[in-house]
């Protein structure tokens, strides 16, 4: 038990005994009146523990077939730890009513501490909301509350209409009402029975309790006695997800988050990430990447570099010198219901077709779990960043390429559709700068079109999307990003397959529309004259947390990722390709099968280039977590916590990390240093720099001046 609390219960216990010697010296009485306040205070302190911890068994029972093979053990030790971190935050809002409480009349006017009271009740009520929010919460994400929650304000109409549609609001309305209401009645009570006043104390006593119990609550809002304050790495005690999970507390975590992504300077993100110094990270990142055949261009801009193609070489595939390029990120299409990878319920059929006269990489993975990380992953070829979307951070603004800005020297044209809002995320703002020229957002669809909250649904965005890419001029750039998988999973009504008693029916229902929507977009635009000059890529833009067993599942990073084009790839399609790969990779593949000598800044590579042992792919999550899935093994890298070790063919929920210790420590160098340097480039604003480059009738040149790092 921490050390402030078994201070804090010996002083409950001296002040009981005070108060309970009534026949003492003459003055005694107004002693134990002096100290009614602490008691109060110290009252509330315990009681608000115990609704906390009520919280917390809320989540044990909300999940409680996570816990079906977790040692008994552990989830009594969750509740141990979780006490910690319950403190620290009634501790942080003790504070803010302990200071105006020493020198308040509480008990000579009724008024004042009656709206004393209230408020207190208020503002732990409003914490106890979060703490009802955070149930659902950490089933959506498999994490508790942190700052996805904070971004998804920015679109708080379709979010609330979600949740109002995908949870069960009003019995957690209820919840949360009963038990605010019996903690506000408990510490009305217990005002009324101990606040004294303290307007007649002299000034030493007053300073003597307002120090005293400052500094406890101090000490209890630290969380530890030790010189750094507690993280939630403390939490981390068991090999099982779940009861470290369950000892965290959602505000906590949640204000952890917005503290580090709002306080904390970019040299702080930096530090945690420093594994060498940033110019020896910049330069293995050169080693990861580069292909023999590319020059880098620039010490300044130290990633970009072109990849020049022999003229005399013979062409790895048959395709022509600039076809279109077509980029379609389907919503949540995770690779545990593809057909062709093995998933369950038939419920991709239309893309297992596809599949079959394509390039399939059966061993992909998303970059980030959100669809602002896959953008800039499947667009720039860039990693996700600790923090904020790298698409909503004020350093976007800097010099970037995205696939439209590399071709464009090549004649390109382009254009973005998406059927939901295109300032969601600050996504067209972001991607005008980089390149793109022409959007097709929710606004400009038929109003009587089926709709979600999220927008459009997919068949409507895909017929679209069929007719400007047959206005277009060619050669050009297409990305089509669907909404139809999104939750609340509502689709037109003649298309649900799953019945309702089906485990996963809506979300099945969605995603096999979703699919069907696909295949009627193929069938349209086969019939379509720039169907035969264009290649497609399609892939998801993040997959599905299912309430796997690890913080940071590797099966929710796992999607489908297929180049199609049979005119274009020629005797190069109809392939299966096993190399671990991920979202960066396909701009630089994409390089690989134009054979343009284009000029890049990408942190992936041309898997087809790469021999299958080769490959690799970095994780990243929204809480501070990171990822590196390789050689057959997947770590996990807990920045401020202890780092996990799986291996992903054999009892993938085990940690390893005990048994293959030389391999953590390499892995996590390196993913640690690809983290170091994307940041570092990303803060620095070292990513591009369009003068490196001239452009003479079609043929790019490098900038004499530049050097090479």
């Amino acid at each position: 038990m921490p050390l402030c609390w078994l201070k804090m219960v010996s002083m409950l216990t001296c002040i009981r005994h005070s108060l309970l010697s009534r026949k003492v010296k003459p003055g005694s009485g107004k002693l134990a009146e002096e100290f009614r306040l602490l008691l109060f205070f110290s009252l509330v302190f315990g009681v608000s523990l115990i609704f906390f911890g009520l919280f917390r068994l809320f989540l044990l029972l909300r999940y409680l077939k996570l816990a079906a093979d977790i040692p008994a053990g552990d989830i009594g030790r969750a509740f141990l730890v979780g006490l910690r971190f319950d403190m620290v935050i009634v501790s942080y809002i003790l504070i803010l009513f302990f200071l105006p409480a020493s020198f308040l009349p509480l008990s000579k006017s009724h008024k004042i501490q009656a709206a004393f009271l209230m408020i207190l009740g208020a503002v732990f009520g409003f914490f106890f909301l979060l703490s009802t929010i955070d149930l659902e919460f950490f089933g959506a994400y498999n994490a508790r509350l942190n700052l996805l929650a904070v971004q998804y304000l920015e679109t708080m109409g379709p979010a609330l209409r979600t949740i109002w549609q995908e949870y069960p609001v009003i019995p957690y309305l209820l919840l949360w009402a009963v038990v605010s209401a019996l903690f506000i009645g408990i510490v009305f009570w217990i005002g009324q029975v101990h606040l004294g006043r303290s307007s007649c104390r002299p000034i030493w006593q007053r300073a003597l309790l307002l120090l005293s119990g400052l500094g406890l609550l101090v000490l209890g809002a630290r969380g530890t006695v030790s010189s750094s304050p507690i993280n939630w790495g403390y939490a981390y005690f068991s090999q099982h997800n779940f009861p470290n999970q369950l000892a965290l507390n959602g505000i906590f975590t949640l204000g952890r988050s917005i503290y580090q992504e709002m306080i904390e300077d970019s040299r702080s993100v930096a530090k945690k990430l420093s594994v060498t110094t940033p110019d020896e990270a910049v330069r293995t990142v050169q080693h990861l990447v580069a292909h023999p055949a590319e020059a880098f261009l620039s010490a300044d801009y130290p990633l970009v570099r072109r990849r020049d193609f022999p003229s005399a070489s013979t062409p790895a595939t048959s395709a022509p010198r600039r076809p279109n390029v077509v980029i379609i990120i389907m919503e949540s299409f995770t690779a545990e219901f593809i057909g062709v990878l093995g998933g369950a319920y038939q419920a991709s059929p239309q893309f297992d077709r596809l599949a079959q006269e394509g390039i399939l990489f059966d061993r992909f993975y998303a970059n980030g779990c959100r669809t602002n990380r896959g953008l800039t992953a499947i667009l720039c070829s860039y990693p996700g960043l600790i923090g904020l979307s790298m698409m909503q951070k004020v350093e976007s603004q800097q010099p970037m390429l995205t696939l439209a800005s590399v071709l464009k020297p090549l004649g390109y044209h382009n254009c973005f559709i998406y059927g939901g809002d295109l300032n969601f995320d600050n996504m067209e703002g972001f991607f005008r700068r980089h390149g793109f020229d022409r959007f097709v957002g929710q606004e400009d669809f038929p109003k009587e079109a089926f709709q979600t909250e999220w927008g459009i649904s997919d068949e409507e965005v895909f017929h679209r999307a069929n007719q400007e890419f047959s206005r277009l001029p060619q050669p050009f750039v297409g990305v089509v990003l669907t909404v139809s998988n999104h939750e609340p999973y509502r689709i037109p009504t003649p298309y649900a397959y799953y019945p309702p008693q089906h485990v996963q029916s809506r979300f099945l229902n969605s995603f096999k529309y979703s699919d069907y929507a696909l295949g009627r977009f193929f069938d349209e635009a086969r019939k379509q004259p720039y169907f035969d000059h264009t290649l497609f890529v399609i892939v998801a833009d993040h997959g599905k947390n299912l309430n796997y067993r690890t913080d940071l599942s590797l099966n929710q990073f796992h999607i489908p990722c297929l180049f199609y084009g049979p005119k274009i790839l020629g005797g190069s399609s109809r392939r299966r390709i096993h190399t671990i790969a991920s979202q960066i990779d396909i701009l630089p593949t994409l390089i690989g099968i134009l054979r343009q000598p284009l000029v890049h800044h990408c942190w992936g590579r041309d898997l087809l280039s790469l021999s299958e042992d080769e490959g690799y792919a970095m994780l990243t999550a929204n809480d501070e977590k990171l990822g590196l899935v390789q050689d057959g093994y997947y770590l996990v890298v807990r920045l401020g916590g202890p780092s996990s070790l799986y291996l992903v063919e054999d009892e993938p929920d085990k940690d390893r990390a005990a048994e293959f210790p030389e391999v953590v420590s390499r892995m996590e160098r390196k993913v640690k240093i690809m983290a170091q340097a994307g940041w570092y480039i990303f803060s620095q604003r070292r990513c591009w720099k369009p003068e490196l480059v001239a452009v003479h009738g079609g043929k790019e040149t490098c900038n004499k001046n530049a050097l090479i790092y």
